[in-house]
């Protein structure tokens, strides 16, 4: 029972751990996204 429950605690750690990266993975691209239309933006008021 015991070694049960610790599968389940290791198991529910490798979730958290995987919703943390994806979370951070979203971020970057987000991020990454908003750097291109800044980017985007400042080469349009350059170019007018």
């Amino acid at each position: 029972m015991a070694s049960m429950t610790e599968d389940e605690a290791q198991k529910s750690d490798f979730e958290r751990d995987k919703e943390v990266q994806f979370s951070r993975f979203g971020t970057f691209l987000f991020w990454l996204a908003a750097g291109h239309l800044i980017a985007l933006a400042l080469l349009a008021l350059l170019l007018l």
